[in-house]
């Protein structure tokens, strides 16, 4: 992921969890990784997918939800 050992297990942690369409938790397990290692612009990727919700979902999204996502690309 490009991020350090240290942040590695948080940053999987939260892709698995992105994966689990589990929205809240990746989110949280990637600002964790961004504590452990505040360069890991992955972490920002996974911050800023995980916004956006299930990707399935049928409509537009809400603008304060995709400004979050937006404002995550910009960090990272």
């Amino acid at each position: 992921s490009g991020c350090s050992a240290a942040a590695q297990p948080t940053f999987e942690r939260g892709v698995q969890l992105l994966h689990s369409f589990e929205f809240g938790p990746a989110i949280a397990a990637f600002e964790a990784t961004l504590r452990a290692d505040p360069g890991c612009a992955f972490a920002h990727w996974g911050i800023a997918l995980s916004q956006w919700g299930n990707p399935f979902g049928v409509g537009v999204r809400p603008a304060p939800q995709l400004q979050k996502g937006w404002d995550a690309v910009q960090r990272g």
